[in-house]
Protein backbone atom coordinates (compact mmCIF):
# COMPACT_ATOMS: atom_id res chain seq x y z
CA UNK A 1 0.00 0.00 0.00
CA UNK A 2 2.43 2.21 0.95
CA UNK A 3 4.27 2.01 -2.95
CA UNK A 4 0.68 2.13 -4.21
CA UNK A 5 -0.01 5.26 -2.75
CA UNK A 6 3.52 6.80 -3.78
CA UNK A 7 2.64 5.47 -7.29
CA UNK A 8 -0.47 7.68 -7.33
CA UNK A 9 1.40 10.89 -6.32
CA UNK A 10 3.76 10.46 -8.59
CA UNK A 11 1.46 8.78 -11.59
CA UNK A 12 -1.53 11.48 -11.88
CA UNK A 13 -4.00 9.99 -14.12
CA UNK A 14 -4.30 11.45 -17.74
CA UNK A 15 -7.18 10.20 -18.96
CA UNK A 16 -9.29 12.03 -16.68
CA UNK A 17 -10.98 15.33 -18.17
CA UNK A 18 -9.27 18.29 -17.74
CA UNK A 19 -10.72 20.48 -14.65
CA UNK A 20 -13.04 23.03 -15.54
CA UNK A 21 -13.41 26.20 -13.22
CA UNK A 22 -15.63 24.49 -11.14
CA UNK A 23 -13.63 22.00 -10.08
CA UNK A 24 -10.20 22.58 -9.05
CA UNK A 25 -7.29 19.71 -9.36
CA UNK A 26 -7.14 18.39 -5.58
CA UNK A 27 -10.81 17.40 -6.10
CA UNK A 28 -9.94 15.67 -9.26
CA UNK A 29 -7.19 13.80 -7.77
CA UNK A 30 -10.08 13.17 -4.93
CA UNK A 31 -12.71 12.00 -7.13
CA UNK A 32 -10.18 8.32 -7.92
CA UNK A 33 -11.11 5.75 -5.61
CA UNK A 34 -9.66 2.07 -5.18
CA UNK A 35 -12.49 -0.56 -5.36
CA UNK A 36 -12.40 -3.82 -3.53
CA UNK A 37 -14.95 -6.59 -4.16
CA UNK A 38 -15.43 -9.39 -1.31
CA UNK A 39 -17.88 -11.39 -3.63
CA UNK A 40 -18.22 -13.50 -0.50
CA UNK A 41 -17.88 -11.94 3.05
CA UNK A 42 -19.20 -14.63 5.01
CA UNK A 43 -16.26 -17.09 3.18
CA UNK A 44 -13.62 -15.01 4.36
CA UNK A 45 -11.61 -15.29 7.40
CA UNK A 46 -12.64 -12.31 9.84
CA UNK A 47 -9.12 -11.18 10.41
CA UNK A 48 -7.75 -10.98 6.92
CA UNK A 49 -10.85 -8.74 6.73
CA UNK A 50 -10.01 -6.79 9.49
CA UNK A 51 -6.56 -6.42 8.16
CA UNK A 52 -7.78 -5.39 4.92
CA UNK A 53 -9.60 -2.76 6.32
CA UNK A 54 -7.16 -1.58 8.60
CA UNK A 55 -4.51 -1.11 6.16
CA UNK A 56 -6.83 0.54 3.92
CA UNK A 57 -7.90 3.12 6.38
CA UNK A 58 -4.33 4.18 7.49
CA UNK A 59 -4.09 4.96 3.93
CA UNK A 60 -7.68 7.18 4.19
CA UNK A 61 -5.58 10.82 3.63
CA UNK A 62 -4.26 9.57 0.68
CA UNK A 63 -6.49 7.19 -1.33
CA UNK A 64 -10.22 7.39 -1.46
CA UNK A 65 -11.73 3.07 -1.00
CA UNK A 66 -14.74 1.83 -1.67
CA UNK A 67 -15.25 -2.17 -0.52
CA UNK A 68 -17.88 -3.87 -2.15
CA UNK A 69 -19.40 -6.81 0.32
CA UNK A 70 -21.20 -9.44 -1.70
CA UNK A 71 -23.68 -11.87 -0.57
CA UNK A 72 -24.06 -10.65 3.16
CA UNK A 73 -25.39 -6.99 2.06
CA UNK A 74 -26.92 -6.30 5.78
CA UNK A 75 -25.47 -3.74 7.89
CA UNK A 76 -25.78 -6.20 10.83
CA UNK A 77 -23.99 -8.70 9.08
CA UNK A 78 -21.25 -6.77 8.10
CA UNK A 79 -21.33 -5.83 11.92
CA UNK A 80 -21.39 -8.78 12.99
CA UNK A 81 -18.12 -10.40 11.29
CA UNK A 82 -15.80 -6.84 11.83
CA UNK A 83 -14.46 -5.85 14.85
CA UNK A 84 -15.02 -2.11 15.88
CA UNK A 85 -11.80 -0.84 14.75
CA UNK A 86 -12.26 -1.98 11.19
CA UNK A 87 -16.29 -1.60 11.21
CA UNK A 88 -15.84 2.19 12.62
CA UNK A 89 -13.39 3.36 9.34
CA UNK A 90 -16.58 1.93 7.16
CA UNK A 91 -20.17 4.00 5.94
CA UNK A 92 -22.35 1.69 5.09
CA UNK A 93 -24.69 1.94 2.24
CA UNK A 94 -26.63 -1.21 0.81
CA UNK A 95 -28.00 -1.81 -2.78
CA UNK A 96 -29.10 -4.96 -4.49
CA UNK A 97 -28.16 -5.67 -7.83
CA UNK A 98 -29.02 -8.31 -9.08
CA UNK A 99 -32.68 -9.46 -7.16
CA UNK A 100 -31.98 -11.42 -4.15
CA UNK A 101 -34.63 -13.23 -4.81
CA UNK A 102 -33.52 -14.59 -8.22
CA UNK A 103 -29.62 -15.38 -6.53
CA UNK A 104 -30.88 -17.32 -3.36
CA UNK A 105 -32.91 -19.43 -6.14
CA UNK A 106 -30.07 -19.87 -7.56
CA UNK A 107 -28.26 -20.82 -4.43
CA UNK A 108 -30.50 -23.18 -3.60
CA UNK A 109 -31.18 -24.78 -6.69
CA UNK A 110 -27.38 -25.54 -6.73
CA UNK A 111 -27.46 -26.83 -3.11
CA UNK A 112 -30.62 -28.02 -1.47
CA UNK A 113 -31.96 -29.37 -4.90
CA UNK A 114 -28.51 -31.37 -5.48
CA UNK A 115 -28.98 -34.97 -6.35
CA UNK A 116 -26.13 -35.45 -4.50
CA UNK A 117 -28.31 -34.64 -1.37
CA UNK A 118 -30.44 -37.69 -0.17
CA UNK A 119 -33.44 -35.63 1.15
CA UNK A 120 -35.44 -32.83 -0.16
CA UNK A 121 -36.94 -29.61 1.38
CA UNK A 122 -40.92 -29.01 0.84
CA UNK A 123 -41.91 -26.04 -0.91
CA UNK A 124 -43.17 -24.55 1.98
CA UNK A 125 -40.54 -24.84 3.73
CA UNK A 126 -38.23 -23.62 1.10
CA UNK A 127 -40.84 -20.41 0.50
CA UNK A 128 -40.38 -19.88 4.14
CA UNK A 129 -36.67 -19.43 3.61
CA UNK A 130 -36.88 -17.11 0.65
CA UNK A 131 -39.77 -15.04 2.29
CA UNK A 132 -37.48 -14.26 5.13
CA UNK A 133 -34.18 -13.56 3.63
CA UNK A 134 -35.85 -12.17 1.11
CA UNK A 135 -36.79 -9.63 3.37
CA UNK A 136 -35.83 -9.17 6.37
CA UNK A 137 -31.62 -10.73 6.35
CA UNK A 138 -30.16 -11.73 3.09
CA UNK A 139 -27.07 -13.66 4.22
CA UNK A 140 -25.28 -17.13 3.07
CA UNK A 141 -25.06 -18.43 6.54
CA UNK A 142 -27.96 -16.59 7.70
CA UNK A 143 -29.90 -19.59 5.46
CA UNK A 144 -27.41 -22.61 6.17
CA UNK A 145 -28.52 -22.14 10.04
CA UNK A 146 -32.02 -21.83 9.11
CA UNK A 147 -31.83 -25.07 7.29
CA UNK A 148 -29.68 -26.79 10.20
CA UNK A 149 -32.39 -25.57 12.67
CA UNK A 150 -35.39 -27.21 10.14
CA UNK A 151 -33.44 -30.46 10.31
CA UNK A 152 -33.21 -30.32 14.01
CA UNK A 153 -36.81 -29.61 14.40
CA UNK A 154 -37.58 -32.16 12.20
CA UNK A 155 -35.51 -35.21 14.04
CA UNK A 156 -36.45 -33.46 17.38
CA UNK A 157 -40.59 -33.43 16.47
CA UNK A 158 -42.25 -36.09 13.93
CA UNK A 159 -40.96 -38.14 12.29
CA UNK A 160 -42.84 -37.70 9.34
CA UNK A 161 -43.16 -34.41 8.72
CA UNK A 162 -43.38 -31.38 5.63
CA UNK A 163 -39.14 -31.85 5.74
CA UNK A 164 -39.65 -35.14 4.18
CA UNK A 165 -39.87 -35.83 0.50
CA UNK A 166 -42.00 -38.02 -1.00
CA UNK A 167 -41.70 -42.20 -0.63
CA UNK A 168 -41.01 -42.99 -3.98
CA UNK A 169 -38.15 -40.07 -4.07
CA UNK A 170 -36.91 -41.85 -1.02
CA UNK A 171 -37.20 -45.25 -2.36
CA UNK A 172 -35.13 -44.11 -5.44
CA UNK A 173 -32.71 -42.66 -3.91
CA UNK A 174 -31.70 -45.28 -0.97
CA UNK A 175 -32.45 -47.69 -3.31
CA UNK A 176 -29.06 -46.97 -4.94
CA UNK A 177 -25.85 -48.04 -2.88
CA UNK A 178 -22.94 -47.23 -5.62
CA UNK A 179 -22.52 -44.55 -2.49
CA UNK A 180 -20.95 -47.36 -0.09
CA UNK A 181 -18.07 -47.66 -2.26
CA UNK A 182 -15.96 -45.24 -0.64
CA UNK A 183 -17.83 -46.67 2.83
CA UNK A 184 -15.78 -49.93 2.14
CA UNK A 185 -12.64 -48.71 0.87
CA UNK A 186 -11.99 -47.59 4.38
CA UNK A 187 -9.43 -49.22 6.84
CA UNK A 188 -11.34 -48.97 9.40
CA UNK A 189 -14.70 -50.97 7.89
CA UNK A 190 -11.56 -53.20 6.48
CA UNK A 191 -10.10 -54.34 9.83
CA UNK A 192 -13.49 -55.41 10.84
CA UNK A 193 -14.25 -57.94 8.21
CA UNK A 194 -17.65 -56.87 7.52
CA UNK A 195 -16.29 -56.63 3.22
CA UNK A 196 -18.44 -59.41 2.48
CA UNK A 197 -21.64 -58.42 4.13
CA UNK A 198 -24.29 -56.31 2.29
CA UNK A 199 -24.85 -52.84 1.72
CA UNK A 200 -27.61 -52.66 4.83
CA UNK A 201 -25.73 -55.07 6.91
CA UNK A 202 -22.57 -52.75 6.77
CA UNK A 203 -24.62 -49.52 7.10
CA UNK A 204 -26.34 -51.30 10.68
CA UNK A 205 -22.96 -52.90 12.17
CA UNK A 206 -21.23 -49.07 11.61
CA UNK A 207 -24.16 -47.64 13.12
CA UNK A 208 -25.65 -50.09 15.84
CA UNK A 209 -23.04 -49.34 18.63
CA UNK A 210 -23.28 -45.14 18.33
CA UNK A 211 -26.49 -45.24 18.14
CA UNK A 212 -27.13 -47.74 21.36
CA UNK A 213 -24.32 -45.58 23.48
CA UNK A 214 -26.40 -42.12 22.50
CA UNK A 215 -29.73 -44.11 23.61
CA UNK A 216 -28.42 -45.26 26.99
CA UNK A 217 -26.97 -41.47 27.09
CA UNK A 218 -30.54 -39.91 26.69
CA UNK A 219 -32.47 -42.54 28.74
CA UNK A 220 -29.92 -42.28 31.86
CA UNK A 221 -30.03 -38.27 32.19
CA UNK A 222 -33.19 -37.56 33.74
CA UNK A 223 -33.08 -39.91 36.48
CA UNK A 224 -29.46 -39.70 37.55
CA UNK A 225 -30.15 -35.67 37.49
CA UNK A 226 -32.78 -36.45 39.73
CA UNK A 227 -31.06 -38.26 41.99
CA UNK A 228 -28.36 -35.50 42.25
CA UNK A 229 -31.13 -32.91 42.78
CA UNK A 230 -32.51 -35.10 45.99
CA UNK A 231 -29.18 -35.33 47.47
CA UNK A 232 -29.08 -31.65 48.38
CA UNK A 233 -32.99 -31.01 48.79
CA UNK A 234 -33.20 -30.79 52.80
CA UNK A 235 -30.47 -28.19 53.10
CA UNK A 236 -31.41 -25.05 54.87
CA UNK A 237 -32.93 -21.79 52.19
CA UNK A 238 -29.74 -20.09 52.10
CA UNK A 239 -27.23 -23.39 51.36
CA UNK A 240 -29.78 -24.79 48.94
CA UNK A 241 -30.76 -21.89 46.59
CA UNK A 242 -26.53 -21.87 46.16
CA UNK A 243 -26.58 -25.45 45.41
CA UNK A 244 -29.55 -25.43 42.91
CA UNK A 245 -27.95 -22.29 41.24
CA UNK A 246 -25.37 -24.98 41.03
CA UNK A 247 -27.04 -27.67 39.63
CA UNK A 248 -28.95 -25.23 36.74
CA UNK A 249 -25.64 -24.10 35.59
CA UNK A 250 -24.57 -28.05 35.32
CA UNK A 251 -27.46 -28.71 33.89
CA UNK A 252 -26.44 -25.58 31.09
CA UNK A 253 -23.36 -26.79 30.48
CA UNK A 254 -23.84 -30.10 29.87
CA UNK A 255 -25.80 -28.61 26.94
CA UNK A 256 -22.43 -26.48 26.02
CA UNK A 257 -19.02 -26.91 25.11
CA UNK A 258 -16.94 -29.71 27.18
CA UNK A 259 -14.33 -27.47 28.27
CA UNK A 260 -16.91 -25.41 30.59
CA UNK A 261 -18.53 -28.66 31.52
CA UNK A 262 -15.49 -30.45 33.23
CA UNK A 263 -14.41 -27.09 34.76
CA UNK A 264 -17.95 -26.46 36.58
CA UNK A 265 -18.40 -31.00 37.19
CA UNK A 266 -15.28 -30.10 39.17
CA UNK A 267 -16.27 -27.25 41.37
CA UNK A 268 -19.55 -29.07 41.94
CA UNK A 269 -18.18 -31.59 43.58
CA UNK A 270 -15.48 -29.91 45.64
CA UNK A 271 -19.03 -28.07 46.96
CA UNK A 272 -20.58 -31.79 47.59
CA UNK A 273 -17.83 -33.56 49.00
CA UNK A 274 -17.65 -30.78 51.85
CA UNK A 275 -21.22 -31.55 52.68
CA UNK A 276 -21.36 -35.63 52.68
CA UNK A 277 -18.53 -35.47 55.29
CA UNK A 278 -21.55 -33.96 57.58
CA UNK A 279 -23.92 -36.70 57.03
CA UNK A 280 -24.90 -39.13 59.98
CA UNK A 281 -25.69 -43.00 59.45
CA UNK A 282 -29.26 -42.55 59.18
CA UNK A 283 -29.41 -39.55 57.26
CA UNK A 284 -27.01 -41.70 54.39
CA UNK A 285 -29.70 -44.30 54.64
CA UNK A 286 -32.50 -42.03 54.08
CA UNK A 287 -30.65 -40.19 51.10
CA UNK A 288 -29.61 -43.24 49.31
CA UNK A 289 -33.37 -45.30 50.06
CA UNK A 290 -34.60 -42.32 48.19
CA UNK A 291 -32.08 -42.53 45.67
CA UNK A 292 -32.90 -46.05 44.64
CA UNK A 293 -36.18 -45.29 44.75
CA UNK A 294 -36.22 -42.66 42.07
CA UNK A 295 -33.98 -44.63 39.85
CA UNK A 296 -36.10 -47.89 40.45
CA UNK A 297 -39.32 -45.33 38.96
CA UNK A 298 -37.28 -44.10 36.04
CA UNK A 299 -38.60 -45.29 32.55
CA UNK A 300 -38.46 -49.15 31.93
CA UNK A 301 -35.63 -48.28 29.43
CA UNK A 302 -33.42 -46.81 31.29
CA UNK A 303 -33.91 -49.46 33.89
CA UNK A 304 -31.52 -52.01 32.99
CA UNK A 305 -29.02 -49.40 32.25
CA UNK A 306 -29.26 -48.14 35.81
CA UNK A 307 -29.44 -52.24 37.29
CA UNK A 308 -25.90 -51.91 38.26
CA UNK A 309 -25.79 -48.68 39.76
CA UNK A 310 -29.14 -49.79 42.11
CA UNK A 311 -27.53 -52.96 43.30
CA UNK A 312 -24.23 -50.80 44.41
CA UNK A 313 -26.27 -48.18 46.01
CA UNK A 314 -28.52 -51.65 48.13
CA UNK A 315 -25.24 -52.50 49.07
CA UNK A 316 -23.79 -49.62 50.11
CA UNK A 317 -27.33 -49.65 52.65
CA UNK A 318 -26.55 -52.83 53.61
CA UNK A 319 -23.35 -51.65 54.97
CA UNK A 320 -24.40 -48.31 56.94
CA UNK A 321 -27.44 -51.41 58.69
CA UNK A 322 -24.30 -53.33 59.70
CA UNK A 323 -22.10 -50.74 60.20
CA UNK A 324 -22.20 -50.98 64.37
CA UNK A 325 -21.86 -54.68 63.99
CA UNK A 326 -18.76 -54.16 61.82
CA UNK A 327 -17.06 -51.54 63.89
CA UNK A 328 -17.20 -54.32 66.56
CA UNK A 329 -15.25 -56.98 64.62
CA UNK A 330 -12.68 -54.38 63.35
CA UNK A 331 -11.98 -53.31 66.70
CA UNK A 332 -11.64 -57.03 67.78
CA UNK A 333 -9.49 -57.61 64.92
CA UNK A 334 -7.50 -53.93 66.20
CA UNK A 335 -6.82 -55.84 69.66
CA UNK A 336 -6.39 -59.12 68.32
CA UNK A 337 -3.21 -58.03 66.56
CA UNK A 338 -1.90 -55.96 69.40
CA UNK A 339 -2.29 -58.84 71.79
CA UNK A 340 -0.70 -61.40 69.52
CA UNK A 341 2.11 -58.43 68.88
CA UNK A 342 3.16 -58.83 72.54
CA UNK A 343 1.85 -61.75 74.30
CA UNK A 344 0.91 -63.73 71.43
CA UNK A 345 4.63 -65.11 71.14
CA UNK A 346 6.92 -66.86 73.59
CA UNK A 347 9.58 -64.23 74.30
CA UNK A 348 13.17 -65.87 73.80
CA UNK A 349 15.92 -64.93 76.17
CA UNK A 350 17.08 -62.06 74.05
CA UNK A 351 13.71 -60.45 74.18
CA UNK A 352 12.94 -60.98 78.10
CA UNK A 353 15.98 -58.77 78.85
CA UNK A 354 15.07 -56.11 76.27
CA UNK A 355 11.43 -55.82 77.64
CA UNK A 356 13.07 -56.03 80.89
CA UNK A 357 15.58 -53.36 79.82
CA UNK A 358 12.75 -51.15 78.65
CA UNK A 359 10.19 -51.66 81.82
CA UNK A 360 7.39 -52.83 79.42
CA UNK A 361 4.69 -53.68 82.12
CA UNK A 362 1.51 -54.95 81.29
CA UNK A 363 -0.32 -51.27 81.98
CA UNK A 364 1.78 -49.84 79.70
CA UNK A 365 0.58 -52.67 76.94
CA UNK A 366 -2.66 -51.72 77.89
CA UNK A 367 -2.53 -48.11 77.77
CA UNK A 368 -0.54 -48.70 73.89
CA UNK A 369 -3.53 -50.66 72.88
CA UNK A 370 -5.95 -47.97 73.50
CA UNK A 371 -4.21 -45.67 72.11
CA UNK A 372 -4.22 -47.95 68.78
CA UNK A 373 -7.88 -47.72 69.50
CA UNK A 374 -8.22 -44.66 69.37
CA UNK A 375 -6.29 -43.92 66.35
CA UNK A 376 -7.85 -46.67 64.19
CA UNK A 377 -11.45 -44.98 65.40
CA UNK A 378 -10.66 -41.99 63.97
CA UNK A 379 -10.53 -43.50 60.70
CA UNK A 380 -13.18 -45.71 61.31
CA UNK A 381 -15.66 -48.33 59.27
CA UNK A 382 -18.63 -45.53 59.24
CA UNK A 383 -15.98 -43.35 57.76
CA UNK A 384 -14.62 -46.03 54.92
CA UNK A 385 -18.13 -46.44 53.99
CA UNK A 386 -18.39 -42.16 53.57
CA UNK A 387 -15.44 -42.21 51.45
CA UNK A 388 -16.15 -44.94 49.14
CA UNK A 389 -20.18 -43.79 48.80
CA UNK A 390 -18.95 -40.20 47.72
CA UNK A 391 -16.36 -41.35 45.51
CA UNK A 392 -18.71 -43.59 44.03
CA UNK A 393 -21.37 -41.60 43.52
CA UNK A 394 -19.21 -39.21 42.07
CA UNK A 395 -17.76 -41.96 39.51
CA UNK A 396 -21.56 -42.07 38.83
CA UNK A 397 -22.46 -38.53 38.43
CA UNK A 398 -19.40 -37.78 36.16
CA UNK A 399 -20.25 -41.08 33.94
CA UNK A 400 -24.24 -40.45 33.33
CA UNK A 401 -24.01 -36.57 33.58
CA UNK A 402 -21.52 -36.06 31.31
CA UNK A 403 -21.03 -33.75 27.62
CA UNK A 404 -23.03 -34.77 24.69
CA UNK A 405 -19.63 -34.08 22.95
CA UNK A 406 -17.84 -37.42 24.51
CA UNK A 407 -21.62 -38.96 23.41
CA UNK A 408 -21.56 -40.43 19.07
CA UNK A 409 -23.95 -39.44 17.06
CA UNK A 410 -25.03 -36.69 19.86
CA UNK A 411 -25.37 -33.76 17.06
CA UNK A 412 -28.83 -36.02 15.93
CA UNK A 413 -30.55 -34.65 19.11
CA UNK A 414 -28.30 -32.29 20.91
CA UNK A 415 -27.25 -28.90 19.78
CA UNK A 416 -23.37 -27.75 20.66
CA UNK A 417 -23.76 -24.28 21.48
CA UNK A 418 -27.33 -23.93 23.27
CA UNK A 419 -26.84 -20.29 23.36
CA UNK A 420 -26.60 -19.45 19.91
CA UNK A 421 -29.06 -21.99 18.09
CA UNK A 422 -31.54 -19.93 21.26
CA UNK A 423 -30.78 -17.05 19.56
CA UNK A 424 -31.73 -18.16 16.42
CA UNK A 425 -34.70 -20.24 17.23
CA UNK A 426 -36.87 -17.76 15.67
CA UNK A 427 -35.78 -19.00 12.47
CA UNK A 428 -37.03 -21.80 12.81
CA UNK A 429 -40.36 -23.31 11.26
CA UNK A 430 -41.61 -24.61 14.35
CA UNK A 431 -41.84 -22.69 17.80
CA UNK A 432 -41.58 -26.14 19.89
CA UNK A 433 -37.58 -25.76 18.81
CA UNK A 434 -36.87 -23.63 21.60
CA UNK A 435 -38.80 -25.60 24.40
CA UNK A 436 -37.01 -28.97 23.12
CA UNK A 437 -33.61 -26.89 23.60
CA UNK A 438 -34.90 -25.71 27.35
CA UNK A 439 -35.74 -29.24 28.09
CA UNK A 440 -33.78 -32.11 26.11
CA UNK A 441 -34.60 -34.77 27.86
Amino acid sequence: MRRFAEWLENNPNSDLPSPTKRHKKEKREASRALVIIFENLEAFDRQVVDEVVLVLGSYAHVLRFVIIFGVATEARVVHSLLSHDSYKLLALRTFRFPSPAVFLHQVIDSTVFNDKIWFKFHPKMVQLFVGRYEQENFSIAELSKSMKLALLDHFLTQPASALCCQEPIAQQRFGNYNILSSIRALDSVKKANIISAGPASQIARQLYEPLSELFVYVRCYKPVLSVLFWLFQDLPDSCFAQISQDIVHLHHAVMSSSDFFNAKLDHFYGKATALWACWTVEEWKEKLGECVRILNSADQEALPDLIDVVQDLDRFIENLTNVDERQRQADAEVIGEQHEKYVGKSPSAAEAKKRMAEKLSFFEMQRKIQLRRVVAAKSNVFQRDKKEIGEYLTKTFKMYLRSPDSVPMHECLFPTLTDSFRSRSMAAPNKCLDQTLLCPE
